[in-house]
Formats: structure tokens, C-alpha cells, sequence
């Protein structure tokens, strides 16, 4: 995919960024696939808010075993020490993109928790004003846009003075049950009928207009300026690995 150099209204080069809360070892088999795909679509950077040892991380289910919320013992994939080497590679070999922030808030008990949101307020106040744009996304979200640069799509709202574009989802099977398969060879997916319209978005926010002040969710970013784009899932949108058994039984 082509590099691009598009300006903004201030003359400066678009910088487009991802913020993303994750368990390292849960996503370590796909990491690199994900990172390296949206660095080709046009992001220049990526924070990563490694929340591992939260109690979020996973439960017991009857058999004792530490399974994730989809039901996957990740822990059964791939050891401890395997997950350390391939994450050093991976963040040698994209060290210009990555940001690395170890994101451990613990409530009363001393417990460390998830803190998605809490997460969003520590990037908005500390990285905001390192790039022009965010989207706040899962690692198992892959954003996609047909035939089209998303630099340049980002551009022409920020033209018209949108502040948030906010983005459906396409559900597709979990990426646990395709370990053979890159994520772009998974077809399967859920027919996105009126039922699935609206069902969890994600946003992609101008940040200047992000304030730690406004009402913060993953699903539902506030912003100083509520100037909106909602997209047509044809349009933009992203498709989301996750699809099992369990979360059919759930949605």
C-alpha cells in the first residue's frame, strides 16, 4: 500500500495513531499481523496499554482451567518466556510505531483491573497532541476501507469540520479458531442485518477536540465538538475476529 504524505489544515502531515488495551499473551500470536496491517493502511503510530495480570484477563470455569472471555485457554498455546522473545522482535522491528505502556490501575483490594476507559484518559491527557487522529480499537478489530485511502478519507472530514467518525462492525470468526489462517482468510461471518446495526462502534476521534473531561467509553467517545460522521459499514468500518460459540450465545 502506497505511503502517503497528505496535509492537514495547518500544513502539517497527517498523523494518524491507535490506542488499544490488551492481554500480551492473549494476542501475541496475532499481534505483528495486526500491527503491520495498519502501519500499511496509514497509521504512524500505535499505543499499546498492556493491561496483563488484570483480573479481567480471564476466569476459572468448571474444570479449573484460566480461560479468556471468549472461552479460549490461550495459556495452552503459548508459554510465558515464548511470549517475552516474540514481543521484543515485534517491538525492535516497529520500534518508530510502537508505544509501549504498561497499564496496571488496581482498585481497593490491591487488584490490578481491565480500566479501558481509565486507559483513554491517561492517552488523552499524555500522547493527544502527538498525533491529529485516533481510533480506539481492539486488536482483534481490523479497520477497512475499500478502494480508498484512509488518510484521505480522514482529511476530507476534518475539511468539513467533523470531529468523530464513528464506525460499525462486521463480526467474523475468532481468530483462535482459524490459528492456521492470517486473519485475511477468514470468511466466515455474521450476516450485519438491522439487528447488528449500531451493535458496539468504534471511534475514530480528531483529537484536539478530545477533553479528559467529557464522557469517556470505548463504545461512545464524547468530544468538545459533537460534530459526528457515522459510516456506512460499506464504507468504512471493522471487521471483528471474535465470533465463537460462546459469544453467539451471548450477543
Amino acid at each position: 500500500m502506497n505511503k502517503l504524505t497528505k496535509k492537514n489544515s495547518k500544513g502539517k502531515k497527517l498523523s494518524l495513531a491507535i490506542h488499544t488495551v490488551f492481554i500480551l499473551k492473549e494476542n501475541i500470536l496475532f499481534l505483528e499481523e495486526w500491527i503491520k496491517y495498519h502501519i500499511n493502511i496509514g497509521f504512524n503510530k500505535i499505543y499499546l496499554y498492556d493491561n496483563t495480570g488484570s483480573i479481567g484477563e480471564g476466569h476459572k470455569d468448571s474444570n479449573k482451567k484460566i480461560v479468556n472471555k471468549y472461552n479460549i485457554n490461550y495459556n495452552k498455546l503459548i508459554t510465558n518466556l515464548h511470549t517475552k522473545k516474540k514481543f521484543k522482535i515485534i517491538m525492535d522491528k516497529y520500534k518508530d510505531n510502537l508505544v509501549y505502556i504498561k497499564w496496571q490501575p488496581k482498585d481497593k483490594k490491591g487488584n490490578i483491573i481491565y480500566g479501558q476507559n481509565e486507559s483513554i484518559s491517561d492517552y488523552i491527557v499524555n500522547y493527544r497532541e502527538e498525533n491529529d487522529w485516533t481510533a480506539f480499537i481492539d486488536v482483534d478489530e481490523f479497520i477497512y476501507l475499500k478502494n480508498k485511502s484512509l488518510k484521505n478519507f480522514i482529511l476530507d472530514k476534518d475539511k468539513k469540520s467533523y470531529t468523530k467518525i464513528i464506525l460499525q462492525q462486521k463480526k467474523f470468526k475468532d481468530r483462535f479458531c482459524s490459528l492456521e489462517k492470517s486473519v485475511f482468510e477468514i470468511n466466515d461471518s455474521l450476516k450485519h442485518d438491522k439487528d447488528f446495526i449500531d451493535w458496539a462502534p468504534k471511534n475514530i476521534c480528531k483529537n484536539i477536540n478530545m477533553s479528559e473531561d467529557q464522557y469517556i467509553h470505548i463504545h461512545n467517545i464524547s468530544m468538545k465538538k459533537k460534530k459526528y460522521y457515522r459510516c456506512d459499514i460499506n464504507e468504512l468500518r471493522f471487521n471483528h475476529y471474535n465470533i465463537n460459540k460462546k459469544q453467539i450465545e451471548w450477543m
